[in-house]
């Protein structure tokens, strides 16, 4: 019995699905396998990025409560104020320098704008009036812009929320 080209393609066909078959499957596999990859690394990235941010607005939160059990500016008749240095080297300075590198860049430079006056000040082992005003104006802005960035900081949480 003699073989012809018509029998070997018809012995071959059940080969040739299985290969295509074999190929199809991994094919799809590798897709699904792609996207989810691709799903959990946008998902630890979301985790990461809110993770840095609840560790930045805890710094704040520190801050504020903080601020508020304490007294650190106080009016000492006419325009002028004092401020607490010793309480903001003591009570402040820690919280905020604990995560220094976290903080926004804005709230950063006022901090240490309040240390070099208050370098400053301890150099020439006196304070002004005016040096207790500037330091007061700074402490005010710094307790503004945090209070800005605690706000902004609600609503990205909220939006990296809705998004997952």
């Amino acid at each position: 019995m003699e073989t012809t080209w018509i029998d070997v393609i018809n012995g071959a066909w059940p080969v040739i699905g299985a290969l295509g078959g074999a190929f199809i499957g991994a094919y799809f596999t590798n897709k699904n396998q792609k996207y989810s990859l691709e799903r959990q690394k946008e998902i630890d990235d979301t985790k990461e990025k809110r993770e840095k941010l609840e560790e930045r607005y805890s710094i704040y939160n520190i801050f504020l409560k903080v601020d508020g059990e304490n007294y650190l500016v106080t009016h000492s008749g006419g325009p002028y104020n004092e401020f607490g240095v010793e309480d903001y080297q003591e009570e402040i300075r820690p919280i905020l320098y604990s995560k220094f590198h976290l903080l926004h860049q804005d709230v950063a430079d006022i901090v240490l704008r309040i240390d070099n006056k208050i370098a400053e000040c301890s150099y020439y082992e006196e304070i002004t009036k005016d040096q207790y005003n500037y330091l007061c104006d700074m402490y005010f802005d710094l307790r503004h812009k945090i209070s800005a960035h605690m706000d902004e900081g609600r609503k990205e949480l909220l939006m990296i929320d809705s998004d997952n």
